[in-house]
Protein backbone atom coordinates (compact mmCIF):
# COMPACT_ATOMS: atom_id res chain seq x y z
CA UNK A 1 0.00 0.00 0.00
CA UNK A 2 1.46 3.39 -0.93
CA UNK A 3 0.90 6.22 1.41
CA UNK A 4 1.68 9.77 0.43
CA UNK A 5 2.92 13.21 2.15
CA UNK A 6 0.22 15.78 1.46
CA UNK A 7 2.08 16.73 -1.48
CA UNK A 8 1.21 13.92 -3.52
CA UNK A 9 4.66 12.17 -3.45
CA UNK A 10 3.98 8.28 -2.70
CA UNK A 11 5.50 6.59 0.28
CA UNK A 12 5.63 2.68 0.50
CA UNK A 13 4.41 0.37 2.82
CA UNK A 14 5.78 1.56 6.69
CA UNK A 15 7.85 4.30 5.60
CA UNK A 16 5.74 6.75 7.25
CA UNK A 17 5.64 4.59 10.72
CA UNK A 18 9.29 5.04 10.52
CA UNK A 19 9.68 8.74 10.20
CA UNK A 20 6.81 8.88 12.85
CA UNK A 21 8.38 7.09 15.50
CA UNK A 22 12.29 8.18 14.73
CA UNK A 23 10.65 11.85 14.38
CA UNK A 24 9.03 11.52 17.71
CA UNK A 25 12.18 9.67 19.66
CA UNK A 26 14.34 12.35 18.11
CA UNK A 27 11.90 15.15 19.62
CA UNK A 28 11.56 13.61 22.59
CA UNK A 29 15.42 13.45 23.42
CA UNK A 30 15.88 16.32 22.07
CA UNK A 31 13.52 18.21 24.48
CA UNK A 32 14.68 16.22 27.20
CA UNK A 33 18.25 16.46 26.93
CA UNK A 34 18.27 20.44 27.25
CA UNK A 35 16.03 20.16 30.55
CA UNK A 36 18.65 17.89 32.20
CA UNK A 37 21.50 19.94 31.13
CA UNK A 38 20.27 22.62 32.45
CA UNK A 39 19.36 21.31 35.68
CA UNK A 40 22.73 19.87 35.71
CA UNK A 41 24.85 23.14 34.81
CA UNK A 42 22.54 25.49 37.43
CA UNK A 43 23.24 22.66 39.99
CA UNK A 44 27.25 23.57 39.65
CA UNK A 45 26.72 26.99 39.23
CA UNK A 46 30.57 28.06 38.24
CA UNK A 47 30.89 29.40 35.31
CA UNK A 48 32.02 32.63 33.59
CA UNK A 49 29.50 35.05 31.50
CA UNK A 50 31.14 33.63 28.29
CA UNK A 51 30.36 29.87 29.17
CA UNK A 52 26.90 30.03 30.55
CA UNK A 53 25.85 32.18 27.55
CA UNK A 54 27.37 29.55 25.59
CA UNK A 55 26.18 26.77 27.17
CA UNK A 56 22.58 28.76 26.82
CA UNK A 57 23.00 28.98 22.88
CA UNK A 58 23.64 25.07 23.32
CA UNK A 59 20.89 24.61 25.04
CA UNK A 60 17.97 26.02 23.16
CA UNK A 61 20.02 25.39 19.50
CA UNK A 62 19.04 21.83 20.94
CA UNK A 63 15.88 22.60 22.11
CA UNK A 64 15.24 24.09 18.78
CA UNK A 65 16.32 20.73 16.64
CA UNK A 66 13.41 18.64 19.05
CA UNK A 67 11.23 21.34 17.95
CA UNK A 68 11.70 21.10 14.60
CA UNK A 69 11.20 16.97 14.92
CA UNK A 70 8.14 17.56 16.75
CA UNK A 71 6.58 19.72 14.06
CA UNK A 72 7.73 16.77 11.36
CA UNK A 73 5.97 14.59 13.24
CA UNK A 74 2.90 16.82 13.12
CA UNK A 75 3.41 17.46 9.88
CA UNK A 76 1.02 15.37 8.46
CA UNK A 77 -2.02 16.61 10.44
CA UNK A 78 -0.89 20.06 10.72
CA UNK A 79 -1.04 20.98 6.83
CA UNK A 80 1.43 23.94 8.35
CA UNK A 81 4.79 23.69 6.27
CA UNK A 82 5.42 28.00 7.13
CA UNK A 83 5.34 26.20 10.66
CA UNK A 84 8.03 23.93 10.02
CA UNK A 85 10.29 26.20 8.21
CA UNK A 86 10.23 28.79 10.73
CA UNK A 87 11.18 26.02 13.51
CA UNK A 88 13.92 24.89 11.18
CA UNK A 89 15.04 28.42 10.41
CA UNK A 90 15.12 29.10 14.45
CA UNK A 91 17.18 26.23 14.35
CA UNK A 92 19.91 27.11 11.85
CA UNK A 93 20.19 30.52 13.45
CA UNK A 94 20.85 28.62 16.94
CA UNK A 95 23.49 26.43 15.33
CA UNK A 96 24.93 29.44 13.39
CA UNK A 97 25.17 31.11 16.57
CA UNK A 98 26.14 28.05 18.83
CA UNK A 99 29.45 27.46 16.45
CA UNK A 100 30.70 30.96 16.25
CA UNK A 101 30.27 30.95 20.11
CA UNK A 102 31.86 28.11 20.23
CA UNK A 103 34.82 28.79 17.94
CA UNK A 104 34.82 32.48 19.85
CA UNK A 105 34.95 30.41 23.39
CA UNK A 106 37.72 27.81 22.37
CA UNK A 107 40.82 30.04 23.16
CA UNK A 108 39.53 30.32 26.65
CA UNK A 109 38.41 26.75 27.59
CA UNK A 110 41.64 24.97 26.28
CA UNK A 111 43.45 27.01 28.53
CA UNK A 112 41.61 25.44 31.87
CA UNK A 113 43.38 22.98 33.43
CA UNK A 114 42.49 19.30 32.75
CA UNK A 115 39.98 17.43 35.23
CA UNK A 116 42.47 16.10 37.40
CA UNK A 117 43.83 18.98 38.32
CA UNK A 118 40.19 20.35 39.76
CA UNK A 119 39.64 17.07 41.44
CA UNK A 120 43.68 17.69 43.15
CA UNK A 121 42.61 21.32 43.90
CA UNK A 122 39.43 20.16 45.36
CA UNK A 123 38.87 19.91 49.29
CA UNK A 124 36.34 17.27 48.87
CA UNK A 125 38.56 14.81 47.49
Amino acid sequence: MLETDGQGLAWPGSLPLLHAVADGVIAATFLLVPAVLLYLYRRRGESSEREAALVKLFLLFVFAVGLVHFAALLAPWLKAPALEGLLKGAAALLALATAIGLLWLAPHLLGLPPATGFRRKSPRT
